[in-house]
């Protein structure tokens, strides 16, 4: 039982048992002015028969007994006045005791309602673990994932790395057997000719580095990015393309293994031949 209702429970049976008191009181007090008004007037008539004499005492006592009947009517009103004082106490006391009735059961309603809340809540909270859970071991598979790869990256690029190396160096080998080849094929004749050629094998592609005019001759030189391990050699032609338009031609002087050196030729166009133009050792 809630506190507040023992305490109403409590103030309900010490009025009750006030308001017994008030009334075995009021009970004694009516029976007690009636029985005296009796005798008063049963006094009153023997003392009217007695005598006359005795009529300005009897006068005297009807005043005092009229005085103590107005006395006990006053009581009783006070306490009819006590009783209706002590039944709308009660009548409060009902209603306080009917709305702390209803107020504990709106709390009680509210505790309910809070209780699913935090229910809900602690749902929730258990989903988003295991959400961020599942996010994290996710995560964590997928950096691992990512972690090898790399890895598998380095390696292969690390064998790239000595592939292209071991190409390079097949390509150099190759190129020096073609030279002794085509050097032995041509003859020592062939060996002297100053005539450019144009190469037959695979088509060499590379890029002008730098363009400067030599001092001595006043011809205009050019360094490219392809060498003999591209299968460059020296007095080997090469067309000179800006966006596919060609604009001269390059007739190699210099080789080394991976650059060379070649003299501009325009054949009389109005056109400057510069660093970034693509060289092809033979159109297609």
């Amino acid at each position: 039982m809630h506190i507040l209702t023992k305490i109403l429970v409590a103030l309900a049976c010490i009025l009750s048992v006030f308001l017994a008191a008030l009334t075995i009181a009021y009970t004694a007090n009516a029976d007690r002015i009636v029985s005296d008004h009796a005798q008063q007037t049963a006094r009153l008539a023997a003392a009217e028969a007695a005598a006359a004499a005795e009529k300005t005492t009897a006068g005297d006592l009807q005043i005092r007994m009229t005085a103590q009947l107005e006395q006990a009517r006053q009581e009783m009103a006070e306490a009819q006045s006590r009783v209706r004082q002590l039944m709308t106490d009660n009548a409060k006391l009902l209603a306080e005791k009917m709305q702390a009735v209803s107020g504990r059961e709106s709390l009680d309603a509210k505790i309910k309602e809070m209780g699913e809340t935090i229910k809900l809540y602690h749902s929730l909270i258990q989903n988003y673990s295991a959400e961020v859970s599942r996010l994290r071991d996710t995560e964590l598979k997928d950096r691992e994932r990512r972690i090898e790869l790399d890895d598998r990256i380095a390696d292969l690029e690390s064998q790239r790395d000595v592939l292209e190396q071991s190409v390079r160096e097949l390509q150099e080998q190759l190129a020096e057997a073609r030279t002794v080849i085509e050097s032995g094929a041509r003859g020592a004749a062939a060996a002297k000719a100053a005539e450019p050629f144009v190469s037959t094998g695979p088509i060499v592609r590379g890029k002008i580095d730098q363009v400067q005019t030599d001092p001595g001759t006043s011809r205009l030189l050019a360094a490219v990015n392809v060498g003999s391990s591209d299968g460059v050699r020296e007095q080997m032609l090469f067309r000179i393309v800006r966006g596919g338009q060609f604009i001269g031609n390059l007739v190699v002087t210099r080789v080394d293994a991976r650059t060379a050196v070649g003299t501009i030729d325009t054949l009389g166009q109005a056109v400057s031949v510069a660093a970034g133009d693509e060289i092809l050792s033979r159109l297609q």
